[in-house]
């Protein structure tokens, strides 16, 4: 029974482990916050998980009388922010 198991397991495909960015970082500098659109492959196109997480965050930098500025940035040397991503739409 256990060299059939070893066997079997040998022929199992290697799994790799990705490594997953976050779609959306936030930083705090002084007094602004800084928001990193993190798909530069995509052109940092938005879809429906990045607006949730910056609109999470709204409500919490509104309420923080420190906060004066929100500088958005994109990943990348393409592109700021090519829009919706129409992939996921269509």
């Amino acid at each position: 029974m256990i060299k059939y198991i070893r066997k079997f397991i040998y022929k199992l495909p290697k799994m790799e482990i990705q490594k997953v960015e976050p779609l959306v970082l936030f930083k705090r500098v002084n007094h602004c916050i800084e928001v990193m659109l993190n798909r530069p492959k995509k052109l940092n196109c938005l879809n429906l998980e990045m607006v949730k997480l910056i609109s999470a965050q709204i409500p919490k930098w509104n309420k923080d009388e420190g906060i004066k500025a929100v500088i958005f940035r994109g990943a990348g040397p393409k592109s700021f922010c090519a829009g919706g991503d129409m992939a996921k739409i269509l």
